[in-house]
């Protein structure tokens, strides 16, 4: 099917370029190159327009000229090296590249590198031009009955000949409306169609053009003759084009323009078309060299990865196409593209290495407990897995030798190679654990088994209530749950530093970083089935409380995933309950931990949410499931349990009663309760731990108060997202979650996961004081690291990238036909429904909500207008898509709200509720995971390249989807992307920015050091209740551990903070000890008139204390403006 649906995506890509750029936005049966269409040309068309020079409009709106351009831009690291080289030329040529760069532009063209010093150059330009339609041209095909047109009053005016209706005279709606009343169209529909398309060919009314093709004597040839410029005029066309040539490092860049010379105004007819510049290596006997720019301090990492990846041009005013260039020869043809397209090959994750072992060692089944492997089989296929691995590491190692670069990148192809061999040892140390220790190997099988059912349940939810055992599981085809090959060597890997508190990999932060949709979950969720197990097994009862703690940055994220998470503790559960004896009474739970706004904090807030529900299904759900995890019935409110009496609770009861979980599932999302009965997956919110000192009841988390170890396993999904601001303020609370989890002796795991991440070791540092290992750690190059391989397209499909800028029309108008171009095409299309539903929901993708709110009103008007037109264009308004009100996932959308879009964004078409079109911002950009969405469009250039790689890898996982960037030629950063489209596209990961975090800076120490600070102490020692806050001497000795423990950690992530911070604390302390000496109102943590913290803008007490935050995001208060306009004095 997946060729089909190539097939699909590509008929979708040529109808919107038809509608954007032309030729082809209107059906009248003649060849595409010799199109009439009934608009203005340059009306009908957004793109792909050479203007006169009396059009020319300067730029006035440049929304981000305060925004620093990329680096990785092309254009501007030529220009600042070309600045070293003088040449005199002509300033008119420099004027033309700049024209290229204005919103009506008259020229365009492009730059590239050859190996030799040229004194011609032959190019190929192609292009057109419209002019109204004459009578006599006039024409729509038609294969219908002919009978009508021997009607003589039909035949004076109209005449069949070869396949067309034409006109001998212009007609009118009149004429067509007589007729009409005769009859002659009934049962002739598409004579009726035929003639109303004529009519509007010759109405005097609207002026219809006919696409002239323009004839050039190609090859051009041009010469040098002016030095290293030169140009050729077209004189009949008022054309000219123009060369410029520059030695650059033993090598050439040429550049090559086309300009429109004509200097008339407002006639479409001078303007010129679909205009194309092509250069062929053979014909001119030379070879293209890359583009790519050679600098010293370049990270030498990543042009060792990216050495397959090069670029061999950019445009000036349009993008290019280098695509039929052979990379080994340099020989091949780049020419100029209006819509350049890019397809970014998907990972593909089987290994050939392992094809004899991979239907024995990756399925779950076989090494879990229901395996009818044994032991020593299960090791010996685990040992061949990981042997495939160390001997592709020797045969890359081998040919380091042979990569061609010199010395210095041959050392850093040494230094992966080393990594590799790291990982691989790893791995061998955590197969030697399993066969040495029982309780690691029983473990090992029983995250395998909980693994199974996850999945098994996940896919088959009602099939255990079928059977009532455990032996169902044995049933499935091992593909339904098997290990990707990374997935399990990542568990292998990271076994001996769960389990051995002094290995020396334990303070080491294990990032996975896999591309978008290759599985990272599972990767970690693996590791954490294992920690549950081993803990249960080998510590009794100590093992009880939170053992893991799993945290996300987005609400989004945290809801989906948190769906998938709660199947593995129930798999988990499961387990427990069969073997009790083993892993201990205490059920195996998760609780959901992520505010007041997204869920009930207390019984009351419970209580509350729950009445609001029963009076209207509308009302927002803030119990986060909708249906139970296990068995997928959908809850009502009797499902959100609220039982009375002293010893009040909540739980999620399934009202399915054959459902194992009936009565009571292992989750829980009330504070209040999470408190008193610590999950053993505690699932979170990053800044939802400034709570801490805040709630003295936290501390039960890390095992303060009880006999339950601390925590051992700390999970940060998408690591990328913990920068800027967010990241600065969680980096120093760090500080309290690495002490707080420490505090009984063994310091946790930490483990996180990006698919888009720069400079990793620099942001672990600044937020764990740890180090870093990649996993998998990379080869020699991007595309192989053994379990991660880039598949070819030729064998599987990619994700295709479409890249728009406007030309001479507004950013909004584009946008408006871009939409109606991708929703009209896709309804009118003659596919399955199953075909139809891959590409029928638009997902579309904005920078801000303001943008966003400006785009749901186009939705519900223009879009929908413009789609009447197109539909009148090929037949008539009843083609027309029906579009309903756009959905939205933006921060102003409730939470309840939130999870209901996700749901129905699983609804196939044509079921009734399916969605057309949802808007979104970066909420979508992590934790959305819906198979069948599989088309996008992303509206402005994201300012970071990580945010563009999420976002756009939403759709197209499962099938060939496609992704229409469109550009604001308004905004520099915006026209740089599309003019080296090709270039960004093939190396996006590349061009990841580093994130920036500080959290020792002086504005992040005055934001959140005392929160820090009190935490640590409310949570580890005696001054726990709100009261004990006077109590504060008892704990001097302890209060003073912590400040040192705090300097330490300051003094070695950022040396020259350690004297402002010890300041700070010093006076943290006197203020403290400065509100003990208040009699009258004794000083509390929080409560009372004498608090020791205090929320920003607080005005219910007294005596202040310190301000502090109950969030890592909302900070500042909002302040109301009025504008009083001052009447003028007369």
């Amino acid at each position: 099917m997946s060729n089909k649906l190539r097939n699909i995506r590509d008929d979708i890509y040529h109808a919107v370029r038809e509608e954007i750029l032309g030729p082809g936005s209107e059906q009248t049966g003649l060849p595409i190159e010799e199109e009439i269409i009934t608009d203005r040309p340059s009306k009908r068309y957004s793109t792909g327009i050479l203007f006169t020079k009396q059009e020319l409009q300067v730029v006035t709106n440049d929304s981000i000229s305060t925004d620093n351009n990329t680096e990785d831009d092309l254009n501007e690291k030529e220009s600042k090296k070309q600045k070293q080289h003088i040449y005199k030329v002509d300033e008119e040529f420099y004027e033309d590249i700049n024209n290229s760069h204005i919103l009506k532009k008259s020229s365009m063209g492009m730059t590239f590198f050859c190996n030799k010093d040229l004194d011609k150059l032959l190019v190929h330009v192609n292009g057109a031009r419209y002019k109204e339609v004459k009578t006599s041209e006039c024409m729509v095909s038609y294969n219908g009955d002919l009978l009508p047109l021997k009607d003589s009053e039909v035949s004076m005016d109209i005449y069949y000949e070869d396949g067309f209706l034409k006109l001998k005279n212009r007609i009118d709606i009149s004429f067509i409306n007589r007729f009409k009343e005769k009859g002659y169209f009934v049962n002739r529909e598409t004579l009726e169609n035929a003639l109303y398309k004529l009519q509007k060919q010759s109405s005097n009314r609207y002026k219809a053009y006919k696409r002239h093709p323009i004839k050039f004597n190609n090859p051009i040839e041009i010469k040098f003759d002016k030095g290293n410029y030169g140009f050729f005029e077209i004189k009949d066309e008022k054309l000219k084009l123009f060369v410029l040539k520059r030695e650059y490092h033993e090598k050439y860049s040429i550049t090559v323009m086309l300009v429109n010379e004509n200097n008339s105004k407002g006639s479409d007819e001078k303007y010129v078309f679909q205009p194309e510049i092509k250069v062929n290596s053979e014909e001119n006997n030379f070879k293209f060299l890359s583009s790519n720019i050679e600098y010293d301090n370049e990270d030498k990492l990543l042009k060792l990865l990216y050495r397959h990846k090069q670029s061999y041009g950019s445009g000036h005013g349009v993008s290019v196409d280098f695509s039929n260039i052979n990379r080994r020869t340099g020989e091949g043809i780049i020419k100029t593209e209006y819509m350049p397209t890019y397809e970014v090959a998907s990972t593909e994750f089987n290994m050939k290495e392992i094809k004899d072992i991979e239907n024995l060692v990756l399925p779950m089944l076989n090494l879990s407990i229901l395996s009818d492997f044994c032991k020593e089989k299960i090791i010996d296929l685990l040992n061949k897995f990981i042997e495939s691995y160390k001997q592709w590491i020797d045969k890359k190692n081998d040919g380091i030798n042979n990569i061609g670069y010199d010395q210095i990148y041959k050392d850093v192809a040494g230094d992966n190679i080393e990594n590799c061999k790291e990982s691989y040892n790893r791995m061998k140390e955590g197969i030697k654990l399993l066969l040495e220790n029982n309780d690691m190997f029983e473990s090992f099988k029983l995250s395998n088994t909980a693994m199974l059912i996850q999945r098994i349940q996940s896919n088959y939810p009602n099939d255990l209530e079928k059977s009532n055992s455990i032996d169902m599981y044995k049933n499935y085809e091992i593909k339904e749950a098997k290990w990707r090959g990374f997935q399990l060597a990542f568990l292998l890997m990271t076994i001996p530093s769960l389990v051995d508190c002094k290995n020396k990999y334990r303070d080491i932060v294990d990032l996975i970083w896999i591309p978008t949709g290759g599985g990272k979950t599972e990767a970690y969720l693996g590791v954490c089935a294992f920690t549950i197990f081993y803990r249960r097994m080998t510590k009794g009862k100590k093992g009880y409380g939170t053992t893991i703690i799993m945290r996300y940055t987005l609400r989004l994220l945290a809801a989906q995933q948190f769906e998938r998470a709660s199947i593995l503790i129930c798999a988990c559960e499961y387990l427990r309950e069969n073997d009790e004896k083993l892993l201990g009474k205490e059920p195996i739970s998760i609780g959901l931990w992520i505010g007041s706004t997204q869920t009930p904090n207390t019984l009351q807030d419970a209580t509350y949410q729950k009445r609001e529900l029963a009076k209207s299904e509308y009302a927002d759900n803030k119990f986060q499931l909708r249906e139970c995890p296990w068995c997928k019935t959908k809850f009502t409110t009797k499902a959100y349990d609220i039982s009375r009496g002293r010893n009040k609770t909540f739980k999620f009861d399934c009202p399915n009663h054959n459902c194992h979980f009936s009565g009571d599932l292992p989750i829980q999302i009330i504070d209040e309760l999470l408190y008193k009965k610590p999950p053993t997956l505690l699932f979170s919110t990053v800044d939802k731990f400034a709570m801490l000192p805040w709630k003295g009841e936290t501390a039960s988390f890390f095992g303060y108060g009880n006999d339950n170890a601390a925590p051992e396993l700390i999970i940060q999904d998408e690591l990328h997202l913990i920068s800027g601001p967010l990241g600065t303020l969680v980096g120093l609370f760090e500080n309290s979650i690495d002490y707080l989890c420490s505090r009984k002796g063994i310091r946790p795991k930490i483990i996180a996961s990006t698919a888009t991440i720069c400079e990793a070791d620099e942001q672990i540092k600044n937020l764990y004081n740890r180090k870093v290992k990649q996993f998998p750690a990379p080869g020699i190059e991007i595309e192989d690291s053994f379990f991660t391989r880039e598949s070819k397209l030729e064998e599987k499909f990619g994700r295709l990238y479409v890249g728009i800028e406007g030309i001479g029309q507004t950013q909004t108008t584009t946008e408006i036909r871009m939409f109606a171009a991708i929703l009209q095409r896709i309804g009118v299309m003659n596919i399955s429904d199953e075909e139809k539903d891959k590409y029928w929901t638009l997902v579309s993708y904005f920078n801000s909500i303001r943008e966003l709110g400006k785009a749901s009103t186009l939705v519900c008007d223009d879009v929908k207008d413009y789609m009447v037109r197109m539909a009148r264009r090929i037949k008539d308004s009843r083609y027309k898509r029906q579009l309903y009100e756009a959905k939205e996932l933006t921060s102003r959308v409730s939470s309840s709200d939130i999870v209901k879009t996700l749901k129905d964004l699983e609804i196939k078409y044509p079921e009734k509720g399916v969605i057309n079109m949802l808007l979104a911002t970066n909420m979508i950009s992590v934790g959305v995971d819906v198979p069948r969405l599989n088309i996008m469009s992303i509206i402005g250039q994201p300012k970071l390249t990580s945010e563009y790689i999420q976002a756009s890898s939403r759709v197209g996982r499962s099938d060939p989807g496609i992704v229409f960037t469109l550009y604001d030629g308004r905004k520099s950063r915006d026209d740089s992307h599309y003019e080296i489209f090709q270039a960004y596209h093939q190396a996006f990961y590349k061009y990841v920015e580093p994130t920036s975090i500080t959290p020792y800076s002086e504005a992040s120490v005055d934001r959140m050091l005392h929160s820090v600070f009190i935490s640590m102490i409310r949570n580890s020692t005696s001054l726990n209740s709100d009261d004990s806050a006077m109590n504060m001497e008892i704990e001097k000795d302890n209060i003073e551990k912590i400040k040192e423990y705090i300097i330490e950690r300051s003094s070695e992530i950022e040396p020259t903070s350690v004297e402002y911070i010890r300041n700070k604390l010093e006076y943290i302390v006197s203020f403290w000890k400065e509100k003990l000496k208040n009699e009258e109102d004794q000083v509390k943590f929080v409560k009372g008139n004498n608090p020791l913290i205090s929320g920003f803008y607080d005005k219910n007490t007294n005596i202040k204390g310190i301000q502090t935050m109950t969030s890592m995001r909302n900070v500042d208060g909002e302040v109301g403006i009025k504008i009083f306009e001052q009447e003028a004095e007369k």
